[in-house]
């Protein structure tokens, strides 16, 4: 999934990030929202500077565990 994501979604995947099936298919199912769900030891801070280095900002849904991009 972690090649297709940047032709899917436009953006890399964090480097390291390992895909999350079981919650990327809760995303789609329950709360019909399509995208995909990756999991990082980091510190969803560092995470977060890696993706605005891209241009994408953190969505409404964050905490010290999580964040939404």
């Amino acid at each position: 999934m972690s090649a297709n994501a940047v032709n899917k979604y436009g953006v890399p995947v964090y480097p390291g990030a390992e895909y999350d099936e079981g919650t990327t298919r809760f995303l789609d199912d329950v709360l019909y929202i399509e995208g995909a769900a990756y999991r990082t030891p980091e510190d969803p801070s560092t995470v977060a500077e890696f993706y605005a280095k891209q241009g994408l900002t953190r969505g409404k849904e964050k905490t010290r565990a999580h964040a939404v991009f």
